[in-house]
């Protein structure tokens, strides 16, 4: 008999009581993510980065302590590493009232630019281009080529090494020219 009669007082209280949907009202935030899927640089990592800020945007929508009231949105496109698909990209989301970016890969300035000029925050992570760094709305999880070849610039220094050679693969052909250009002005 007290099986039955806890069944219906759980009936009679989910019956009653207000459900979670009814008792909050979720407003939806859509962040624009711009991963390099497909295109010509070799070393995109849209595929590799895609399946993490998915699980963090479920993770963060499931857990009511971290954005009360607040569902994000994913909205994706792939910007093949393009500046210019990119850009079209971006001003396409920002017309539709996107919040945030994530992303792009490769080419950020001109973009960076673009969010900056509606004060939208993007955070790249895989941009090793300088001059974004100076635009207020942009943070990076990548550091700049230029920060890397100074940081192996100051070790060659300390070390008072005047010679050296640099071998690199192609997908480092960049960092190489630069930490090239760096050492040269050194000496």
């Amino acid at each position: 008999m007290f099986g039955i009669q806890a069944g219906l007082l759980t009936l009679l209280v989910l019956s009653v009581a207000p459900s979670r949907a009814e008792t909050r009202t979720l407003h939806d935030i859509t962040v624009g993510y711009l991963p390099a899927v497909r295109g010509e640089n070799p070393d995109r990592q849209g595929l590799a980065i895609s399946g993490a800020i998915a699980m963090a945007i479920n993770e963060i929508n499931e857990d009511d302590d971290l954005l009360a009231d607040v569902n994000l949105v994913l909205r994706w496109n792939d910007t093949r590493g393009d500046t210019v698909l990119t850009t079209r990209v971006i001003t396409d989301m920002l017309c539709d009232g996107v919040y945030a970016f994530f992303g792009p890969e490769s080419s950020c300035y001109v973009e960076s630019i673009v969010a900056q000029s509606r004060n939208i925050p993007m955070i790249s992570y895989k941009c090793s281009d300088s001059r974004p760094s100076s635009v207020p709305t942009f943070a990076r999880t990548e550091p700049p080529n230029t920060q890397v070849t100074k940081s192996v610039i100051s070790l060659l220094q300390y070390h008072k090494w005047n010679k050296f050679t640099i071998i690199a693969e192609e997908s480092w052909e960049i960092v190489a020219k630069a930490l090239k250009e760096e050492a040269q002005k050194a000496n």
